[in-house]
């Protein structure tokens, strides 16, 4: 993120593959300075980004509700032990946007 900024100092937002990304652009952007000028969006819905959001330094996170993932693999892992092969190359998992006006229906990973 420092180098972006280097290159890029008048970046609007950064949108990042993870959380973890999102904190860490974060602090780059405060050491820059520009904490109050650039959008920061994370992916995952982890608990520091949900108080980031609600402290005002990340816009938003999309949630991926990954314990509703980990129960369609164990039930996919079970059918599988019980003979079936047939699965779905792609399972679609619903995100949801969680932004300051919708924190309060959120908590680490998943809905209150």
């Amino acid at each position: 993120m420092e180098s972006i900024l280097q290159a890029h100092p008048d970046i609007q937002g950064v949108f990042c593959g993870n959380d973890a990304m999102a904190m860490g652009a974060w602090q780059a952007l405060v050491s820059a300075g520009l904490q109050d000028k650039v959008l920061v969006y994370g992916f995952d819905g982890a608990e520091d980004v949900i108080r980031a959001i609600g402290e005002g330094k990340v816009t938003a996170t999309g949630m991926q509700f990954p314990k509703v993932m980990a129960e369609q693999a164990a039930l996919f892992a079970d059918e599988y032990v019980k003979g079936r092969r047939d699965f779905p190359q792609k399972i679609p998992v619903a995100v949801e946007l969680v932004t300051k006006d919708n924190i309060s229906d959120y908590i680490a990973y998943g809905e209150k």
